[in-house]
């Protein structure tokens, strides 16, 4: 066997998982049997096929120890990894993580040939297959039971031209949510059987239903679900391990949803331990390529995501439940008028939380919006209000409209003897008003003072790139970069 048949080079990712001695291998459109063979580190099979492949990939074979394997939903390959795991069990007992792709379009029930004996030493035998039907969540609950080490289950809907062009995308992002609850709930399987796994990751949209029988789980630490606002209701039981969530909510739904936030807050106070919360709502179709591109590249850093939740209701309902809580971080939708955070009231007393020591929010939550033309620092979060613990804040959406409460932040520098970093996150899609000169005389002066205080300030573009990025934002730019010069040899 060679790789002519493929017309794509194998592509080899080296993931966050690296840090803990694995490295995590993704290769995309490879003969079955190579992939199968990487995936659980086969000796014999592995070295067989390996040799026939690039001398550039074959040395990562030798060394690296395969923990993860990742599978399309065609049935071909899910034939070929339910009977290799079927027919050499010790394989299962190796993976520990698992990514299922599952394409929308495919036939429901799956109809898959499986070989009665198992894969032949040379992986090329034609044996005659037994037909067999199975829907997906039987599929998915057969695999499950076959790798009793796993650690973390992500499952993906496949992106494709035909799912694309779907009536009812709603639907078809249900089924994979629907094949985790069938898991979840069948009888003769419990997700429990599986004592390390850790992380459930659901990367769909508009999911109507999570099944949150998968949150008993003892063992588990991280959850990533969509469809909050639709599901929030239905959650039961304490999950008093759970340590990081991530909620992923559809745009538009909850803007002004007080009722939804309140709702949210009721059911993460099931999570005592929780030390991170993360409200996303990153997958956004109505965004460009080229933004969807910088949120692909940066999901997982957290650094680019949105919510729509009303901020004060979610943080106001959820104190004091977290004691724990470290990170808390809203980051809103880029819109130019962020005319949903009308609805923003006044939000509770932060200090409740006396471990938090990093916050993002928008500069609505710091300044009152009740004259849009002159806003002043009166009501939201003020100094008293700011836990002593903070060490980085981040401030999104900036205008000359914060330099007051910088000023004042300044002047009560000493009640957070920790705060290391200020990041100030001005977006440029919203035109030169946010570049005039009124406000960086100022903005920077304070900027000076901080930095003296050893408080590090970064100016940065809604990407996260330093500000100013390039000459083409005209003379204020050029001007202000003069300014910065200026400050930095003043004594």
């Amino acid at each position: 066997m060679s790789l002519e048949h493929t017309s794509v080079a194998p592509q080899v990712y080296h993931t966050e998982a690296q840090n803990r001695g694995v490295v995590l291998l993704y290769i995309e459109r490879l003969p079955n049997e190579l992939l199968i063979a990487i995936a659980t580190d086969l000796p014999g099979i592995a070295k067989k096929i390996l040799a026939q492949v690039s001398s550039q990939f074959r040395p990562i074979a030798e060394h690296v120890l395969y923990e993860s394997i990742e599978f399309f939903e065609p049935k071909h390959e899910i034939a070929l990894l339910m009977q290799t795991l079927t027919s050499r069990p010790e394989l299962g007992h190796r993976i520990r993580y698992l990514r299922y792709n599952i394409d929308s379009t495919s036939p429901y029930p799956v109809q898959l040939s499986l070989c009665p004996k198992g894969l032949s030493e040379d992986m090329t035998q034609n044996i005659p297959p037994i037909t067999v039907s199975m829907s997906q969540a039987q599929i998915l609950g057969t695999i499950l039971r076959l790798t009793p080490k796993l650690k973390s289950l992500d499952l993906q809907m496949m992106e494709n031209d035909e799912s694309s062009n779907l009536e009812e995308p709603v639907l078809v992002n249900d089924i994979m949510v629907e094949i985790l609850g069938q898991v979840a709930l069948d009888k003769t399987f419990d997700l429990s059987q599986i004592p390390g796994l850790h992380s459930i990751e659901i990367l769909s949209i508009n999911a109507r239903e999570i099944p949150w029988t998968i949150c008993s789980l003892p063992q588990l630490r991280k959850l990533l679900i969509p469809g909050v606002e639709r599901t929030l209701s239905s959650a039961t039981g304490r999950m008093s391990n759970v340590t990081s969530i991530e909620l992923c909510a559809r745009t538009n739904v909850l803007r002004t949803s007080s009722e939804a936030s309140k709702s949210m807050a009721s059911w993460l106070r099931s999570f005592p331990k929780l030390k991170k919360l993360y409200i996303n709502n990153a997958f956004d179709p109505q965004f460009d390529d080229e933004w969807e591109a910088d949120l692909e590249a940066a999901a997982y850093d957290l650094n680019l995501l949105r919510n729509t939740f009303s901020y004060s209701t979610l943080i106001s309902a959820l104190l004091p439940a977290f004691a724990t809580l470290r990170d808390l971080w809203f980051i809103p939708q880029m819109d130019a008028n962020l005319e949903f955070l009308d609805c923003l009231n006044p939000i509770g007393d932060l200090k409740c939380f006396n471990a938090l020591k990093s916050i993002i929010l928008p500069q609505e939550a710091f300044l009152n919006r009740s004259d849009a033309r002159e806003r002043t620092i009166s009501g939201l979060i003020t100094m008293k209000n700011l836990p002593a613990s903070l060490e980085e804040l981040s401030i999104l959406c900036v205008d000359w409209s914060i330099f007051p409460w910088l000023e004042s932040l300044l002047a009560h520098l000493r009640l957070f003897p920790r705060l290391k970093l200020i990041e100030l996150v001005c977006y440029r899609e919203r035109g030169s008003g946010y570049r005039e000169m009124k406000w960086w005389w100022p903005l920077f002066w304070v900027t000076r003072a901080l930095h003296r205080q050893g408080v590090d300030v970064r100016l940065c573009d809604y990407k996260g790139d330093e500000w100013p990025v390039d000459c083409d934002d005209g003379p204020a730019v050029a001007e202000l970069s003069e300014s910065l010069n200026y400050l930095s040899i003043k004594p």
